[in-house]
């Protein structure tokens, strides 16, 4: 009679484990339905920040028109700092090394527009076109990083 109720309470036991198990994995992919639609949006929406954010993408929304050097460079900053505010939630979805090589970006095209700022008092024509073969020129690796990045670790 004991055997037979130890059998039984295995048995129980056995069934409850596979049931916890199955609420778990139903509860996962429920999880993964609701989070892999905010994940891919977050990727496309720093996809799109790293490349709005390239120079030549910048200095095309950047009137120019009778601006200083100064002026320019400012509505450039402004412009950055805009959309990163605007994706700065995108962070909880994305891999921490995704968000620090996009990061990563932002930072080398500040540093550009400033160095390039300080390089070139002349005319805001010079330091749109310096700003422009700078960026050429240097091939912007932390941005390419970033949407190598971006590409790699996709959600699936």
């Amino acid at each position: 009679m004991q055997t037979l109720f130890a059998q039984a309470i295995a048995f129980l036991l056995l069934l409850a484990s596979v049931s916890f198990v199955v609420f778990l994995m139903i509860r996962h992919l429920q999880i993964r339905r609701v989070l892999l639609p905010l994940e891919i949006q977050a990727h496309e929406r720093l996809l799109l920040f790293v490349e709005r954010i390239k120079p030549e993408g910048l200095l095309m929304r950047t009137p120019s028109t009778g601006d200083s050097i100064e002026q320019v460079r400012y509505a450039l900053l402004a412009g950055i700092n805009t959309e990163w505010e605007h994706n700065l939630s995108q962070q909880i979805y994305v891999d921490p090394l995704v968000w620090l090589a996009t990061s990563a970006a932002r930072d080398e095209v500040i540093q550009l527009i400033q160095s390039t700022a300080a390089e070139s008092a002349d005319s805001t024509p010079l330091y749109r076109h310096l700003l422009l073969k700078r960026a050429a020129e240097s091939g912007l690796p932390a941005c390419k990083r970033a949407l190598r990045s971006l590409h790699q670790k996709r959600p699936s």
